[in-house]
């Protein structure tokens, strides 16, 4: 007689970066991590054997251990989550909601303006000084950094595109590739 499923064992969790996953789609500020396999040869050419959209984060080793711990500490950093505060994120959430249902039922001229809620619409001055105050609360303070602002710490990593030297000789190589 085989044991019930639930009497199976569990297994461990494993750290893992799932492409499909809906949630991590719908997050702009969300970071991907890909596994690139790279075979060195004799002559220490480098070629790309693969990449992996969800590379194994199992530790088996020491250098596993030392390398991936590394690559999780310096991500996260690079990354920088903003700590927030849960309750005003559903206070704000309640109000917003509150708004947009008291919108749907007095119509669009109905005195509250449309950002208030979720329609959509030009943004009022008075509504962008609520979404930044709003803001203020849920991120305690902290402003998420801007679109091209270098990162604080960058650990291990290295910034390839746009503006480096390495990200310029590959663009030039590229359309050199192409003129002929």
């Amino acid at each position: 007689m085989s044991a019930p499923r639930d009497a199976e064992p569990r297994r461990g969790r494993r750290l893992t970066s799932h492409p499909r996953c809906p949630a991590a789609l719908s997050f702009p500020r969300a970071a991907r991590l890909f596994g690139y396999d790279v075979l060195i040869d004799d002559t220490l050419k480098p070629w790309l054997i693969e990449v992996n959209s969800s590379p194994s984060m199992e530790t088996d080793c020491a250098f596993d251990l030392a390398t991936k711990a590394a690559l999780v500490r310096d991500t996260i950093a690079l990354v920088d989550p903003l700590p927030f505060d849960a309750a005003a994120l559903l206070a704000v959430l309640r109000r917003r909601q509150d708004n947009s249902a008291l919108l749907q039922r007095k119509g669009p001229s109905g005195g509250v303006s449309a950002q208030a809620g979720f329609g959509a619409g030009r943004m009022s001055a008075a509504d962008r000084a609520q979404l930044n105050e709003d803001m203020r609360a849920i991120l305690c303070g902290r402003r998420p950094r801007a679109l091209g602002e270098m990162p604080a710490y960058l650990g291990a990593y290295e910034r390839v595109a746009p503006g480096s030297a390495s990200f310029e000789r590959a663009m030039r190589l590229k359309l050199s590739a192409f003129k002929r």
